[in-house]
């Protein structure tokens, strides 16, 4: 069954927020995904290649941690054009 994933980012002093839906338990793996189709880096730039990303990401096993005192809640850092963008992974309850 497919799970709710959302995903909070911080760059250059905006908040841009997502969610994907996966089968998979595996943050590192729900990352992934989220690169491969997010909206956030075509609202950032064209210039970014998301392939390349995935092989820098797969190269340096950047993995997303899970935060002190949280369940379900995963944090990971990129540079993206010189810049940090911090992005937190929140598995997220459908139920209204």
């Amino acid at each position: 069954m497919k799970k709710l994933y959302t995903f909070v980012v911080d760059y250059q002093g905006g908040t841009y927020i997502s969610q994907i839906e996966n089968e998979s338990d595996s943050p590192y793996n729900i990352f992934k995904d989220w690169v491969k189709t997010c909206d956030f880096l075509e609202i950032i730039s064209k210039r970014i290649n998301r392939n390349k990303l995935i092989d820098k990401i797969e190269k340096f096993e950047k993995v997303p941690l899970p935060l002190d005192n949280l369940n379900n809640v995963w944090c990971i850092t990129l540079i993206l054009l010189n810049k940090l963008a911090l992005i937190n992974i929140i598995k997220t309850d459908r139920s209204p």
